[in-house]
């Protein structure tokens, strides 16, 4: 499992030096993004076009396909998310579309270029767009994970890691019953943070989750 192999690593990341360490983040972050931006273009038409089953029954019946261009974790997301509607709200409403908008396809974007640029005004957008998330109810408190992880990987991208582990904690807390396979992946860079860090006890309580 990722825990595991974190687990057999942990040493090397906290020692490796700032360059190397902002290398490994630059590649997680951009191995992605592009494949879920794309995917998830695709999913908005088939949401607002076709029924919630017709939709599953897309995934389902491309899957291998869907796999091979996207990637099995993009794909897997992408579902586990438009999943996440049943415990909100049995149908999409505006407040939800605008969340996941914002969720996957405008902060990815800036926090994506903020790993390359650093620009100033992606700094503040990405502020803006995190602080927006948090005024669109009901969905807050339900996809509280949502906002804690993105302000995880905020704080980590202006070299903040103390401010970004706390939020990643948050997120692994709030996500633990909610977050389906992103779980894994809050896991996954808390751990690496935590590690950093050495906070032992949160990475303890990660990995028992990983």
């Amino acid at each position: 499992s990722e825990g595991k192999i974190l687990t057999m690593y942990k040493e090397k990341y906290r020692n490796i030096t700032d360059d190397e360490w902002e290398d490994f983040l630059n590649g997680y972050f951009a191995q992605f993004a592009e494949a879920l931006m794309s995917l998830a273009v695709k999913a908005q038409e088939i949401i607002f076009n076709e029924s919630d089953t017709e939709y599953n029954q897309w995934i389902i019946q491309n899957k291998d396909i869907l796999n091979k261009q996207y990637g099995a974790f993009v794909v897997k997301l992408q579902a586990d998310f438009l999943s996440a509607q049943e415990y909100v709200k049995p149908s999409f409403d505006e407040q939800f579309v605008k969340f996941y908008e914002i969720v996957y396809f405008k902060l990815i974007k800036k926090l994506t270029s903020l790993v390359n640029t650093k620009q100033p005004s992606d700094k503040d957008e990405a502020e803006r767009l995190i602080q927006k998330l948090s005024t669109l109810k009901p969905y807050d408190k339900r996809l509280a994970y949502l906002i804690y992880w993105n302000q995880a990987r905020y704080y980590l991208l202006m070299d903040k890691p103390k401010e970004s582990l706390k939020f990643y904690e948050h997120a692994f807390e709030a996500g633990k019953y909610r977050a389906g396979s992103e779980l894994k992946d809050i896991i996954r860079e808390g751990m690496v943070i935590a590690a950093k860090l050495d906070k032992k006890r949160l990475f303890k309580s990660m990995y028992k989750w990983a």
